[in-house]
């Protein structure tokens, strides 16, 4: 009868023995062995690197995470499961409420709403022609951008309201990191956008989610206005806004004092573009985008666009394209240093 020692020992030795059995295969994994007679065998690990297929989803390291942003999700679901002992209402209103603020401003939408559309929005742009970006290259859609204004945040406190006699004009440039991520943001998303009802019908109105196709349509007009400015696709995109700092821009017919010089500051803000460009990092052949909008109460929306657009075409010349008359592309473009 054997001691406890002594089974001690031999359940030591035994998985010291599957230890080693281990080792000799992981080291085997992967290769060409020899066998006993000369000949040669692909190992079953070779075999399956060699016939396996491309995953259609990333690993927790392919997409730049650690154990910090796992632990972060893990707590993040905790405080929003009202099951948990740690729910946070709080905690949950904020989740929806940035949940809601993509879908409305962002590429992202759906039950997995960064990875799902972010996939869309991949394939669309290689169906538009846009170069560059693997299958899991995403760097560009997770890259939050720059931000650069002459607005002096430090002297005022966040929404102060300018007086009319304040006359300066603001330029506002968002940069985005890609053309094929700009013209995504401009082309819709995978919301649901209402079917047109026959002439006559009384049903309800439809909504259908708009196909893949639809949106590389879009982005293929985004990307030739971008190609015959001069513009590098792949470079970022710096979008344009000049935005009076007075609170009130007063009403359409209506000319107060102060308005003249509002209107010689907004030229001015456009001739000095080029500088406020170069002050957010652009470079040559970056693509710079603006959306001419109208301004005043009482003016009409389409007029006044098209108005300002005719302006900026004025200021710039051959530089930029105009908008587009189809509709799919919503911005004026251009491109830095041309």
């Amino acid at each position: 009868m054997r001691t406890f020692k002594e089974f001690l020992d031999e359940s030591a030795l035994s998985i010291a023995r599957l230890a080693a059995r281990g080792v000799r295969a992981a080291s085997k994994a992967g290769k060409v062995v020899r066998t006993a007679d000369g000949g040669s065998r692909v190992t079953s690990a070779a075999r399956r690197a060699r016939t396996a297929t491309p995953r259609a989803t990333m690993t927790r390291a392919e997409r730049g995470e650690d154990v910090y942003n796992l632990a972060a999700k893990q707590e993040l679901a905790t405080k929003i499961n009202p099951q948990s002992k740690f729910y946070s209402p709080s905690a949950r209103m904020r989740y929806k409420g940035q949940l809601d603020w993509d879908k409305e401003n962002t590429i992202i939408s759906g039950a997995n709403p960064r990875n799902r559309n972010i996939t869309t929005a991949r394939a669309a742009a290689k169906k538009a022609g846009f170069k560059g970006g693997g299958a899991k290259n995403r760097f560009d859609y997770d890259d939050r951008g720059k931000y650069h204004t002459t607005y002096p945040k430090n002297k005022y406190p966040d929404k102060f309201d300018h007086p009319k006699h304040n006359t300066q004009v603001d330029t506002e440039i968002n940069t985005i990191a890609s053309g094929r991520k700009a013209a995504a943001l401009s082309s819709g998303t995978k919301r649901p956008a209402p079917v047109p009802k026959p002439l006559g019908s009384v049903s309800r109105t439809s909504n259908r989610v708009p196909s893949t196709n639809e949106i590389a349509r879009k982005m293929k007009e985004f990307r030739r206005r971008v190609v015959t400015t001069g513009g590098q696709e792949r470079n970022p995109v710096h979008m344009v806004d000049f935005i009076p700092r007075r609170s009130n821009y007063g009403t359409k017919g209506e000319l107060d004092k102060y308005s003249m010089k509002v209107g010689r500051n907004f030229m001015k803000a456009q001739k000095d573009l080029p500088k406020e460009l170069k002050k957010a990092g652009a470079k040559q052949g970056d693509i710079v985008v603006g959306g001419p909008a109208s301004m005043r109460k009482g003016e009409d929306p389409k007029l006044g666009r098209e108005k300002r657009a005719k302006m900026y075409q004025k200021t710039f010349g051959k530089r930029v394209r105009g908008l587009d008359p189809t509709g799919r592309v919503r911005y004026m473009i251009g491109a830095s240093g041309q």
